[in-house]
């Protein structure tokens, strides 16, 4: 019996398609079943199983791994008939440790997990009276052809704010602040500033809140219509109306998350979706004439727990055919008439040869030609 092994190295956050292909002549085909460690996996939210004809050949998708995915995961083909095992595929799926992070001084950790692997990330906090220099979540990185990893950036430091701006902040509240928000595709956001601001995103473009795209009320900024391109970060620059220096900064960091790519049917074709969809985006199949479809005609990515791991809802599309018109039928796919349902309507209203003679034994041609209908009967 055949054993293939295979490394795979996991990025937190980052899909993982798992691969297994055996080549096998005609006859009993074998079937494709996938563990880890000795659990059985089954296809859902988190993995994603799909094979040809439910053989071969077999791919598992982790859409969204987090360390505790690092294991060693088995794609194994047994004969449908005696079920015995024809081949095993093992995949040492592993991850790689990020460089020791110290805090600030004067701050600390805000989110960070313990001892931080490949695709994880930081962001940290300041004590009362500093803010931080900068509110960029830190990922741990990999350096290119290597294993060694590196920090996407530097830690922040805490300023001290001064006298005056600590007073102002006292006096008015206004807190120094990072919110990170989710955002989901086609819905619409509200981001709090809770005082008069002006409202920016990313490099400091300033966002004048009067268009079809973004609306300020009452010193919040909504976002209708949200979009892939709508991440990003968002801040509210609050000054105090008798004071000329900066009072705070409310921050949003928003972001979303990836799907797993949904494959598009055979014979047919699907619309509403990117090529690298996200959280809240729909997609929508329909088939090649000539063909019906199975399973939804939509499907929408969505969020499967509050560990941020996503699926898509409904059931795989597939178009089979090819389909042939039933008897008085006249519709074909959408908004048209189907000339071979025409035809069928056309030829049942020549009469028979069984009808145009008593004997038996007859048989019909029809000769279809533009505007002319040919009925001969012949004995046989």
């Amino acid at each position: 019996m055949p054993v293939k092994e295979t490394r795979v190295l996991l990025r937190v956050g980052s899909p993982i398609t798992l691969r297994c292909h055996l080549a096998v002549g005609a006859g009993d085909v074998p079937q494709a079943e996938w563990t880890k460690g000795s659990q059985l996996l089954r296809s859902g939210p988190k993995y994603i199983i799909s094979s040809q004809h439910g053989s071969m050949p077999s791919t598992l998708l982790i859409s969204d791994p987090v360390r505790d995915d690092v294991g060693r995961y088995h794609c194994i083909f047994r004969h449908r008939d005696s079920g015995t095992t024809a081949c095993i595929f093992i995949f040492h799926v592993y991850t790689i440790p990020c460089p020791s992070l110290f805090p600030p001084d004067h701050g600390a950790k805000l989110q960070c997990p313990h001892n931080p692997v490949y695709g994880e990330s930081c962001t940290f906090s300041c004590r009362a009276g500093r803010r931080l220099s900068h509110s960029r979540p830190l990922v741990c990185e990999k350096f290119d052809g290597g294993g060694d990893t590196y920090w996407s950036d530097a830690v922040p430091k805490c300023h001290r704010i001064s006298a005056e701006e600590d007073a102002l902040l006292q006096e008015n509240e206004v807190p120094f602040s990072m919110s990170h928000v989710l955002l989901r595709v086609g819905s619409t956001q509200t981001l709090q500033c809770n005082h008069p601001g002006t409202w920016t995103k990313d490099n400091g473009i300033v966002i004048s809140g009067s268009g079809n795209k973004y609306t300020v009320e009452h010193s919040s900024l909504i976002i209708h219509n949200t979009q892939k391109g709508d991440s990003g970060l968002y801040e509210c620059h609050i000054r105090h109306p008798s004071a000329a220096g900066l009072m705070g900064i409310k921050k949003y960091n928003v972001t979303t998350i990836s799907c797993p790519r949904t494959l598009t049917p055979k014979n047919g074709v699907s619309t509403g979706c990117t090529s690298q969809p996200v959280y809240g985006e729909t997609c929508r199949f329909r088939c090649n004439r000539g063909f019906r479809l199975t399973g939804s005609r939509s499907r929408t990515c969505d969020l499967a727990d509050s560990q941020m791991h996503v699926y898509w809802t409904g059931n795989t599309p597939m178009c089979k055919g090819p389909r042939f018109p039933q008897k008085n039928s006249a519709l074909a796919g959408e908004g048209g008439h189907s000339e071979q349902a025409a035809d069928h309507s056309l030829l049942s209203s020549i009469p028979s040869c069984h009808e145009a003679t008593s004997r038996r034994g007859f048989l019909i041609l029809l000769i279809l030609l533009p505007s002319l209908f040919c009925v001969s009967c012949l004995s046989t």
